[in-house]
């Protein structure tokens, strides 16, 4: 009977073990998933300023063309 309390307490504390790294990979995964998804968020913020500027591109490329016009 105590070889078994023995046995089975080491046993749990190999399960308690394993807990910990398997709780400490969960954190990890989810500091990640957190990354990935600031990440996402900088090129979406990214794309739409990008949009904007190749739009105020355009129209300072139509002005040019119409100042240009103008003085001919």
């Amino acid at each position: 009977m105590y070889l078994q309390h023995v046995s089975n307490t080491a046993h749990i504390l190999q399960l308690e073990q394993k807990c910990t790294k398997l709780e400490i990979k969960i954190q990890d995964q989810y500091e990640r998933i957190d990354a990935i998804k600031l990440d996402k968020a900088v090129f979406e913020v990214t794309m739409t300023q990008f949009t904007s500027i190749q739009t105020d591109l355009r129209e300072m490329r139509n002005d040019i063309k119409e100042l240009l016009k103008n003085k001919r």
